[in-house]
C-alpha cells in the first residue's frame, strides 16, 4: 500500500491507509446529492437536509442575533439604518427595506 502525505489530522491519515481520497465533507456532499436512476433523490429529506446542515458550519459563516437597545430622550427626526454584511460592503437601506417586505424601497 503507498504511504500518503500526512493530513496533520492522526484519525484522517489512518482511514486515508485505506481510503485515500476520503473526505468527511466530501461524502457528506455526496450523500445529499445522491440520485435515484430515475433522477430523483435517493435518500429522506430530513438525511439530505442533516448532511447540508453539517456541511453549512464549516463553510458559511453561523449568522447570529443581535440584541440593540437604546434610551432616547429626544427626537432626533430620521434616523437612517446601514447594513453592512461579514466582507465589509455597506447593502445600505435597500437591503433593510427588502427584509421588511418593501423590495427596492425605503424605509
Amino acid at each position: 500500500m503507498k504511504d500518503h502525505a500526512s493530513t496533520g489530522n492522526s484519525i484522517l491519515d489512518l482511514i486515508h491507509k485505506e481510503h485515500p481520497n476520503y473526505h468527511p465533507l466530501v461524502s457528506l456532499a455526496e450523500i445529499a446529492l445522491e440520485q435515484t436512476e430515475e433522477g430523483g433523490p435517493l435518500h429522506e429529506v430530513k438525511v439530505r437536509v442533516d448532511c447540508h446542515k453539517t456541511i453549512a458550519r464549516y463553510v458559511s459563516p453561523e449568522l447570529k442575533s443581535v440584541e440593540m437597545k437604546a434610551d432616547i430622550d429626544a427626537d432626533f427626526g430620521a434616523l437612517t439604518v446601514r447594513i453592512i454584511n461579514e466582507t465589509g460592503t455597506d447593502l445600505g437601506e435597500a437591503a433593510l427595506a427588502s427584509e421588511i417586505g418593501n423590495p427596492g424601497g425605503s424605509i
